[in-house]
């Protein structure tokens, strides 16, 4: 199918087929405001999955045996780690120090954007590379720059 020179898709709606050179000054193209909307429902998607996922784990505490010789448990809080050698993103035991010490809590969180964990969990409970942390920062300045804005 062709309009005004363009191929478009034959199930095109015809409402959006309104000349591109002529944009509505105060509404926009329809097709835009549709884009925005399913990103921006997109993003609240994966908050909405980052945040459930940290009410499910953020109060755990690592059960691994503690090697004090008193018997007991470790007891570490959950925190954000990076894995050194592909930078996947995990909860993990804030005791955890050494490559050697197994058994720590670790749970796979690489499904989730960085940005919002960092966010739930806090910077100071994140143990992640100095770009993800600017990028955290950048994120929030950005964020707040809006909200100042409004």
């Amino acid at each position: 199918m062709n309009y005004l020179g363009v191929k478009v898709c034959e199930f095109l709606a015809d409402e959006h087929l309104i000349p591109h050179l002529e944009v509505d000054e105060v509404n926009g193209h329809k097709w835009a405001q549709l884009l925005a909307k399913q990103e921006n429902d997109e993003a609240n998607k994966m908050a909405t999955a980052a945040e459930s996922f940290y009410a499910e784990v953020h109060d755990l505490r690592c059960d691994r045996i503690s090697t004090t010789g008193n018997g007991g448990k470790c007891g570490g809080r959950t925190c954000i780690r990076t894995l050194k050698k592909t930078g996947a993103l995990f909860v993990g035991c804030e005791k955890f120090k050494f490559l050697w010490e197994k058994e720590h809590l670790f749970i796979p969180a690489s499904n989730y954007n960085p940005t919002d964990l960092i966010r739930l969990w806090g910077p100071e409970r994140c143990w992640v590379s100095d770009e993800m942390l600017a990028d955290y920062q950048s994120e929030m300045s950005k964020s707040e720059g809006k909200t100042a804005s409004l």
